[in-house]
């Protein structure tokens, strides 16, 4: 499976790899070595986009078929500064609607899928990790708002339940694992963050 998690996480690091490159001076050589990996990576983009859904999914690289459902990963186009106009506003026309089947943004599949299950892993559960790279890019593009609501989403689960691997998005419940480092550093570095905001 060609996957948009591991397409939009790489093509993000190839994009924050080449500013570290260009804030450290190093050859030009170098530079346009980055650059060109993150061309291919955007160039390559369009492969995981499904017109029918409104929504970048995996997609199985021997038979070509999309996945069909909206996922945690499908948000992660905003992180890694990709897709085109019409792709993220469908994008966030499906975060929109999910947001408003859930008490907890963002779930890890489409509420409104068959296969949808708010506890079972993959299938419907919100992942830490995954909400801070989410909320990290929809800030950066602007999209204060689902920012918000999928920092909030997590931030409620936790002061509920207490640092899960993950959380049911319906009810806040903790799922598979307690106390997970990866939640609580998560919570603390957006704490930091919202106490170095009050103080300037």
């Amino acid at each position: 499976m060609a996957d948009p998690n591991i397409h939009f996480v790489l093509l993000r690091a190839d994009k924050d790899l080449l500013g570290m490159a260009t804030e450290m001076g190093k050859s030009a050589e170098v530079c346009d070595q980055i650059r060109a990996w993150i061309a291919k990576g955007e160039a390559a983009t369009d492969y995981l986009w499904n017109d029918d859904l409104g929504a970048f999914t995996a997609r199985d690289i021997r038979t070509g078929q999309l996945s069909d459902g909206f996922s945690n990963c499908s948000a992660l186009c905003f992180y890694a500064d990709a897709g085109t106009q019409i792709q993220r506003a469908r994008t966030l026309e499906n975060m929109r609607r999910i947001e408003s089947k859930v008490n907890h943004m963002l779930p890890s599949w489409d509420p409104d899928s068959a296969a949808f299950e708010a506890q079972r892993y993959w299938c419907g559960p919100l992942w830490p990790q995954m909400n801070y790279m989410t909320e990290r890019g929809l800030a950066e593009q602007g999209e204060h708002g689902l920012a918000q609501s999928v920092r909030d989403g997590l931030c409620n689960a936790i002061e509920k339940s207490g640092f899960w691997e993950c959380f049911n998005p319906l009810t806040g419940e903790g799922c598979v694992g307690p106390n997970f480092s990866w939640t609580a550093a998560v919570w603390l570095s957006w704490q930091s963050e919202t106490k170095q905001s009050d103080v300037a």
